[in-house]
């Protein structure tokens, strides 16, 4: 069995279409936010039956919430927020209502924990140190595989008997211009890419009538990436490396 893993999709079509095709595709949240199709981003998910949480944006969009916005993006999120609430399906926006904060399941023979940022805690940028690392995993005491996002930091991680893994952002990725995913097969979990093109992204971008500000803070996002370049030099070695075992057996 093939199963996708995604986060922070953002609205943003064009990367969830470069994406490969799997049996299973679980998303760890924000659906929507910064893009410009939510509801056919919502619709391509909902096609596959995927498992989904939801993230601070799906919440700040869903319930009216305010949450942190992220440094350098405080315009972009507060617009887009408030254009998304309005461009939304009333299907759209009842689904983005009905999704959990968190989720626990078994997908062929694996326990997995969905979350987008930390329990509890829309907000929380969770940092790869073994503190926090141990703490998501104790959250969790049943998981084999803990997915979560929010970071678009994509990485993977072994605590304990759990494998922890961020698939990085698929709609606001670190690497511009490649969205970011992760597959689980064969036993194994893989971080890895999918060339798709940001102009057609921008080209929607432009028709959701954004002040100038908030506009250039999108458009920064999807050419120069959404993770600083000096932060970026793990991720991207991460993202070279060869596979990942996941816990022995488990998958």
């Amino acid at each position: 069995m093939r199963t996708l893993l995604i986060a922070d999709v953002h609205a943003n079509l064009e990367a969830l279409r470069a994406l490969p095709a799997a049996d299973k595709v679980i998303c760890a949240g924000d659906l929507v936010g910064f893009g410009p199709d939510p509801d056919r981003v919502v619709d391509w998910l909902r096609a596959r039956s995927a498992i989904c949480v939801r993230g601070d944006e799906d919440d700040a969009v869903a319930f009216g919430r305010r949450h942190v916005l992220p440094p350098g993006f405080e315009c972009a999120a507060r617009e887009t927020r408030r254009w998304t609430a309005m461009a939304i399906s009333r299907s759209t926006h009842a689904f983005l209502r009905t999704l959990p904060p968190e989720i626990e399941c078994t997908i062929d023979r694996t326990r997995v924990a969905l979350v987008h940022a930390y329990p509890g805690d829309y907000d929380l940028y969770v940092k790869p140190t073994p503190e926090q690392l141990s703490r998501m995993a104790r959250a969790f005491p049943h998981a084999d595989l803990l997915v979560v996002g929010h970071t678009h930091r994509a990485g993977l991680w072994r605590v304990g008997r759990t494998t922890v893994v961020n698939p990085g952002s698929v709609g606001q990725p670190a690497h511009p211009g490649f969205a970011a995913y992760a597959l689980v097969e064969d036993r194994r979990v893989v971080l890895r890419e999918a060339r798709y093109d940001p102009e057609a992204t921008l080209r929607g971008v432009e028709n959701m009538g954004l002040g100038q500000i908030a506009r250039k803070q999108v458009e920064r996002g999807l050419l120069l990436g959404a993770v600083r370049p000096r932060e970026r030099v793990a991720l991207d070695e991460s993202v070279r490396s060869e596979e990942f075992p996941s816990p022995a057996g488990v998958l």
